[in-house]
């Protein structure tokens, strides 16, 4: 059987398990550094980092990124199309791009 779902829903679906598995990260600022903000989860694993000079966000590819896409099937742009504006309210980030790469 094929389920068709609607791009609002998806995005509805996809914001739904944000908040519900992502809505609660700590915040840290890198060591040494008041340029970096590290948001990570409970294993105290960056999930994101937040540039502040540039407003890049970038995704750690090990989770999240990769729990979306295999999950919903995004592509980056529809990735980037509702992390935008999920991480500006989540988290009140003027947010200029995300990029998807393995964080240390």
């Amino acid at each position: 059987m094929k389920v068709i779902i609607t791009e609002n829903k998806r995005y509805r679906a996809v914001t739904k398990w944000l908040d519900n598995n992502y809505s609660n990260l700590e915040k840290y600022a890198a060591h040494g550094s008041h340029k970096f903000i590290h948001y990570k989860d409970e294993n105290r694993e960056t999930v994101f980092m937040f540039n502040r000079s540039t407003g890049v966000v970038t995704i750690n590819d090990k989770t999240l990124h990769q729990d979306l896409k295999h999950m919903f099937g995004l592509d980056t742009y529809e990735l980037n199309d509702i992390l935008i504006p999920w991480l500006e309210e989540k988290y009140n980030l003027h947010v200029e791009r995300v990029v998807y790469s393995g964080l240390h």
